[in-house]
């Protein structure tokens, strides 16, 4: 179930993700906002930027190609 309550305590507004389809080309657009402006914040935010990029590269990875990344992230995690 999604909460609109972030790590820090403070209500947060939900990512909105905007995809344009092209001829040749498909443009992801990830909008993410409330951080707060803290060292903590900025962390944060950071943290969610790599976790997107991941995210992304793997949607992309499978539409291309076929290839589900996650297969062998979800493996490599339960191994130990």
């Amino acid at each position: 179930m999604f909460s609109n309550r972030a790590p820090w305590g403070r209500e947060f507004a939900p990512p909105s993700i905007f995809m344009p389809d092209g001829p040749d080309a498909t443009v992801v657009t990830v909008t993410e906002s409330k951080f707060p402006l803290t060292d903590e914040g900025v962390k944060l935010a950071l943290g969610q930027n790599a976790g997107w990029t991941h995210t992304l590269c793997g949607l992309k990875a499978y539409v291309q190609f076929g290839f589900n990344l996650r297969t062998g992230l979800k493996q490599r995690l339960t191994e130990s």
